[in-house]
């Protein structure tokens, strides 16, 4: 997946599946990759061991910093370390908000927008959803407004 250039890859086993899958895409215009797409997709497969294993060090030094800001500075949001990914889940039980107070929190009185756990089904009660696929910079700046909302 390389978002910037709406383009990724699909394996689907299920030949009815994919069928069905590769015919949405054919239909919606979905099943072409722009030239800028394709040159893309080399380059990072042909190119980015290098930049890959940096951008890898980097992402886990941003967990690490989330881990440690939120321990020191918000005790209540437990950080949940991504196993494959650069997307935190935030568990905001322990702020004893529902809901709509959560969503207050992140989006009028911290200006962040996060995905609500909830959206993503049963159990996502109470957390959040926080990319650290970010500068440093960008991901203090959201913390702090997170902190400083909460006083």
């Amino acid at each position: 997946n390389i978002a910037g250039f709406m383009s990724s890859y699909a394996i689907v086993k299920d030949e009815k599946l994919r069928e069905e899958f590769f015919g949405y895409l054919t239909s919606n215009e979905y099943n072409a990759p722009t030239i800028l797409a394709a040159e893309a997709a080399r380059a990072a497969y042909e190119e980015s061991r290098e930049w890959r294993a940096g951008m890898l060090k980097y992402i886990e030094s941003n967990v690490e910093f989330v881990t440690e800001f939120l321990s020191t500075n918000i005790p209540g949001i437990v950080p949940v370390r991504p196993q494959a990914s650069f997307l935190i889940w935030l568990d905001c039980r322990g702020l004893h908000l529902d809901r709509a107070e959560l969503n207050d929190l992140f989006i009028n009185r911290a200006r962040l927008a996060l995905n609500d756990g909830e959206d993503f089904g049963k159990g996502g009660e109470g957390f959040m959803r926080l990319n650290v696929g970010c500068s440093r910079k960008l991901l203090e700046k959201a913390l702090v407004r997170l902190r400083d909302a909460l006083l």
